[in-house]
């Protein structure tokens, strides 16, 4: 039986499909530990990100996002660091797009100030 998982990463959207997990109980470990260490999660995003490994990082991030969504003091870096990602990778868009969502999400923010990164060349 296939689950199809609609995520999103902090604004765009990503759709998945996986295999039903065979032990229920890894899925709910993987998901606890996630909730568990945003920190640590974020750290892989940007380790993968410094080595150039924009997939793994994407998948990171998605995890942060997943355990944390948009209340977490973690979240608008890590939105930086996605739309950083598609800068790196030349999907101008997207990164527009993440700029944008920087900007009117967390306006009074570093983060929002440094969003003007994302859209220049």
């Amino acid at each position: 039986m296939k689950n199809i998982i609609l995520i999103s990463i902090f604004g765009l959207t990503v759709c998945a499909a996986s295999a039903a997990p065979a032990d229920p109980s890894a899925a709910t470990n993987a998901a606890v530990q996630a909730a568990v260490f945003p920190e640590e999660q974020f750290q892989r995003a940007q380790a993968a990100y410094d080595q150039g490994e924009y997939t793994e990082a994407l998948q990171q991030l998605a995890q942060v996002s997943l355990a944390h969504s948009r209340d977490s003091a973690k979240t608008p870096s890590a939105v930086f660091l996605e739309g950083m990602i598609y800068k790196k990778t030349g999907q101008t868009n997207a990164a527009a797009y993440v700029a944008e969502e920087l900007t009117l999400g967390w306006p009074e923010s570093v983060w929002s100030r440094r969003a003007a990164e994302l859209k220049s060349q």
